[in-house]
């Protein structure tokens, strides 16, 4: 977005061209060079700075969509791995996962799943360089398309069914204005050539079926609610059975009706059962959508 690795004249050079009457205009954050999506762009130094303190607070929400290799399982996963910047013996940026790096933090959460590729969406609560490229990457599901971390052979063949760019898309925003405190919530959808390689790239590469994905994120998003509360109602039921286990023992003879519950076959159930009824629950929230 800035003039620079190899690139003269970036976004910011145009929106001052265009607006040459602006006094201040500033980027706020960075998008990679083929990602596309929303970006904020500070008017004013005051607002400027405000939105520098938010970012580093991680008052600034950022969402992406992006297309990976590889079946990704969970409805929501944290990647918190560190990040180290170094430089290629050619001069070029290159980011790795390190200890000696700086703390990184992803929260993945599935859209859409085909046979071997996942629409994913990720939320930064950390703003490091290359920072989803590198944590998907290095969980085993390269972005499609990167040509600094992706897998090679594949971007050959997604460029021949049509995607020529990486698949990264800058889709939400969420923050307080600056200056008036309003909340301030924005949406992007995914550009023509990403919408259209859903379709077209990943059923050609995989064999899986067409579909639109943010249509069935909505669908994993209800499974995952409905997930949530079979565990939270299996749990209570437990912890009830457990308060009136607990009256029945004190209205006995103390030691020997704790003798006989420290051992109590419905107690025994109950240590069984609690592990296979949230097992299930997890087998439900999965089965229960098409994917």
């Amino acid at each position: 977005v800035h003039g620079g690795s190899g690139v003269s004249f970036g976004l910011i050079e145009q929106l001052r061209r265009q607006r040459p009457e602006a006094k201040f205009l500033e980027l706020v954050h960075r998008l990679d060079r083929e990602t596309s999506g929303l970006l904020i762009v500070a008017k004013k130094r005051s607002a400027l700075t405000v939105l520098h303190d938010m970012m580093r607070e991680g008052k600034v929400q950022k969402r992406y969509l992006t297309l990976v290799a590889g079946r990704w399982l969970n409805l929501q996963q944290h990647i918190k791995l560190a990040l180290h910047k170094y430089l290629t013996e050619g001069g070029e940026r290159r980011v790795s996962v390190s200890p000696e790096g700086k703390p990184a933090h992803s929260i993945v959460r599935l859209v859409k799943r085909w046979q071997s590729c996942s629409l994913v969406e990720v939320e930064l609560k950390t703003g490091r360089t290359h920072q989803i490229r590198v944590h998907l990457s290095h969980s085993g599901f390269p972005l499609f398309g990167d040509d600094k971390y992706g897998d090679f052979a594949l971007n050959k063949q997604l460029e021949k069914a049509g995607l020529k760019r990486m698949f990264l898309h800058a889709a939400k925003l969420g923050f307080r204005h600056p200056l008036t405190d309003q909340e301030i919530e924005l949406a992007s959808p995914l550009p023509a050539e990403l919408e259209h390689g859903l379709p077209v790239a990943a059923p050609h590469l995989t064999g899986a079926g067409h579909g639109n994905g943010l249509r069935d994120g909505h669908h994993l998003h209800q499974a995952h609610r409905c997930h949530t509360l079979v565990r939270h109602l299996a749990i209570e039921g437990v912890q009830l059975f457990l308060q009136l286990l607990a009256v029945l023992v004190r209205t006995a003879d103390h030691k020997q009706a704790v003798g006989q519950a420290a051992d109590h076959p419905f107690r025994r159930a109950v240590k069984v059962l609690l592990p296979l009824v949230c097992h299930k629950a997890d087998q439900l929230a999965h089965d229960g959508v098409a994917l």
